[in-house]
């Protein structure tokens, strides 16, 4: 006798959360000493920010959910099932667009009208979640951003270079002011 087995299990990949939340200081240095906090290099977290998740909360402007794109899931597989140890570097470059998008696709591998991009300022590792942190200073993008993605796999301050690994709708008008852009992915 033959028995069949069949397993019918859902997997959700990942699933992220952005934050925008306008700074009360401008400069990178209280930036980095007040909003991120101490790692290893790796993400490991050895110290945590000095200012606490819910003193963060009361500067919160704008939040959006975020879609992981074919590449960027074929990236972290890749990863995931290699013996060699290499990696594909996945959050080069945070970009922003300014263009009419009405929804975002796992097959999408541009922003809408991309104007602007940084490297992120620090990332931290807490169980299944990685925080990649951005500092957008006072001259930074000031623009109405309608759309973000993370760049890798080659990606550089060219608009447009690399791989788009994630897309998000994103509306915010950023003025002459920081800001601090928190990516929240949780693999799950």
């Amino acid at each position: 006798m033959v028995r069949r087995v069949i397993i019918n299990e859902k997997v959700k990949f990942a699933e992220g959360i952005i934050r925008i939340r306008r700074l009360p200081f401008d400069t990178d240095e209280e930036y980095r000493r007040w909003w991120l906090p101490t790692t290893d290099g790796k993400g490991k977290i050895l110290r945590p920010a000095r200012m606490s998740e819910r003193e963060k909360e009361r500067y919160q402007e704008a939040e959006a959910r975020n879609q992981i794109m074919n590449a960027g899931r074929s990236a972290v597989l890749s990863y995931i099932g290699s013996t060699s140890g290499s990696t594909t570097q996945w959050a080069q470059y945070f970009a922003v667009g300014t263009g009419a998008i009405t929804a975002v696709s796992p097959t999408d591998t541009a922003l809408s009208n991309e104007v602007f991009r940084k490297i992120p300022a620090s990332f931290s590792v807490n169980g299944t979640l990685v925080d990649i942190n951005i500092l957008f200073g006072t001259t930074d993008a000031v623009v109405t951003m309608t759309n973000c993605g993370l760049f890798g796999a080659g990606a550089t301050s060219t608009l447009g270079s690399g791989t788009m690994m994630s897309h998000a709708l994103f509306a915010y008008s950023k003025g002459s002011f920081s800001i601090a852009v928190d990516y929240v992915i949780n693999l799950l």
